[in-house]
């Protein structure tokens, strides 16, 4: 059974990971724009992304207790890594790299999903919460 954990709590220690800090606190409009998703369907919505075309870095994490919402955002997060594997294809081996290693996870009313070279450590605070 998955805790049920609040915004807030989720908030405060993803802020305090490592690597957060270089990213770029989404808006709902970035996370329309770059996933396709809109927050409305979620409990709860974070979303990081990153600063600038060349960085591939981003964070998404959604509550809901709707299984086709969860599974929206599961192939939003899917549809997002082809394309910018896509994009960065031939040119951006440290993204292809990152994109390579992207962690996508659904926990009970829960989605996670990671680009970066902090994935992992993020997933672990996820984790921990949420177990």
């Amino acid at each position: 059974m998955q805790k049920n954990v609040s915004f807030e709590t989720v908030q405060q220690n993803i802020v305090s990971c490592e690597g957060i800090n270089t990213l770029k606190k989404g808006t709902a409009r970035d996370m329309r724009k770059n996933l396709d998703l809109d927050e409305s369907l979620f409990d709860w919505s974070i979303y990081y992304c990153g600063n600038g075309l060349m960085d591939v870095s981003e964070l998404l994490i959604v509550k809901s207790d709707n299984s086709a919402a969860l599974e929206t955002a599961e192939k939003a997060a899917a549809s997002r890594l082809d394309a910018q594997k896509t994009n960065f294809d031939g040119y951006g081996t440290n993204q292809i790299d990152l994109l390579g290693h992207a962690i996508t996870k659904k926990v009970g009313p829960y989605y996670f999903y990671a680009v970066s070279e902090h994935a992992s450590t993020w997933e672990e605070v996820f984790m921990g919460l949420v177990k």
